[in-house]
């Protein structure tokens, strides 16, 4: 999942598109998994029960557009970044 999640990523940063992670992990868990997988992203902390209120699936990508959930993607379901670049940011 996490090359999905970085050519994700990269496609959001070429098109100007905020990208972030939201998970209920400490922050040093959340700067050790940022260093293990070389993702420097936005990473905001919340509390599990708000979260599976927001996704049931763990781990889950979310598309918002203007405080919309607009797609929910699965570990299983997890698009490529060419194929979310295409569905997704549209120009």
């Amino acid at each position: 999942m996490m090359k999905e999640l970085k050519a994700i990523e990269a496609e959001c940063k070429k098109n100007g598109v905020p990208f972030m992670m939201i998970c209920n992990a400490t922050r040093e868990d959340i700067d050790a998994f940022r260093k293990k997988y070389a993702f420097d992203i936005p990473v905001f902390s919340m509390d599990e029960i708000e979260l599976k209120i927001i996704s049931r699936s763990n781990p889950a990508l979310l598309v918002m557009e203007k405080g919309v959930v607009k797609a929910k993607y699965t570990l299983a379901s997890t698009p490529t970044g060419e194929s979310f670049a295409k569905q997704h940011l549209k120009k």
